[in-house]
């Protein structure tokens, strides 16, 4: 991700790395803090929705939207969600702050989240001075993945968005989401996907992909997944690699890091540290018990 697509803010400096910030498809996410001088700007538009999360800090704003002026008094916690195309006049924050920016593009959002039945970023009502724990805490878990350039692979950082996407639509748009029966992907579709997430499990499996097999939507298609297996896409393929790991330590003295690489992980430290939090063990420790048999 390059912090230079994103919309700048004229108050602050982007504290994350912005020469080489990891990409959530769709989903753009800086750091900013404030300078020391924070000047008025007149007129303000973003094109694009963005999500600002206030982390430290306390300041004053005040900024007029149409007729309606406002004056706030912002802390940590604070959140802001402003659709793409938001216009705003005379905005002047007063203090020191840091605040997490999540802009999101539209085209691949409404590609996530098309639905017939459901609204779409259009449709979401602007929020200011807000608090929602759980908004808070989805933003600081992608914060963390970008971080650390998004160790557990794309379909995790897909899961985040669709799941930024889906929970911001269902509780700000002003057309609430349909209530539907639950239902289950159909034979065919378990099949197909299935047998595509086991034919490339050496792969960084896409939800697109998944999806686009069983010919529905990410958004639906998560869906139907949860509800047929019991657990998210994610859930089920890391569980998967795992299993085909056991049989792999067991059987045959291949590489602990052929291995990892031979069932999706990026490296080897990070397949040791998921099979140690599912199995309780270490890829090495799992490997020598095996070898030495069941005790007397």
């Amino acid at each position: 991700m390059s912090g230079r697509e994103l919309v700048a803010w004229p108050w602050g400096d982007n504290a994350l790395d912005d020469t080489d910030i990891a990409l959530h498809d769709g989903f753009r996410l800086e750091e900013q803090r404030s300078r020391e001088y924070l000047p008025m700007i007149p007129n303000a538009e973003w094109p694009r929705m963005q999500i600002a999360l206030v982390i430290k800090g306390f300041f004053k704003t005040s900024y007029r939207v149409g007729l309606q002026s406002r004056h706030l008094d912002v802390g940590p916690g604070a959140l802001f969600i402003n659709p793409g195309g938001c216009e705003f006049q005379n905005i002047h924050p007063k203090g020191r702050f840091r605040m997490l920016l999540v802009e999101i593009h539209g085209r691949l959002l409404e590609q996530l989240t098309r639905d017939a039945e459901s609204p779409t970023t259009r449709e979401v009502v602007p929020q200011h001075n807000i608090r929602d724990a759980s908004l808070a805490r989805l933003i600081r878990t992608m914060e963390s993945d970008l971080r650390r350039k998004c160790p557990v692979g794309r379909l995790y950082s897909e899961y985040l968005s669709l799941t930024l996407a889906s929970y911001i639509i269902g509780r700000y748009a002003v057309r609430p989401k349909a209530d539907r029966s639950a239902s289950l992907l159909s034979r065919s579709q378990r099949a197909r996907v299935t047998d595509f997430i086991y034919a490339n499990i050496q792969c960084s499996l896409s939800l697109l992909d998944l999806a686009s097999i069983a010919q529905l939507s990410p958004r639906h298609f998560s869906r139907l997944f949860r509800a047929t297996f019991g657990e998210s896409p994610h859930q089920y393929v890391i569980r998967l690699r795992i299993d085909q790991a056991r049989e792999l330590l067991a059987k045959d003295s291949t590489s602990i890091s052929q291995i990892a690489l031979s069932v999706g992980f990026g490296s080897q430290s990070h397949f040791t540290q998921i099979f140690h939090q599912a199995t309780g063990v270490t890829p090495r420790e799992y490997r020598l018990r095996g070898t030495r048999g069941p005790s007397a």
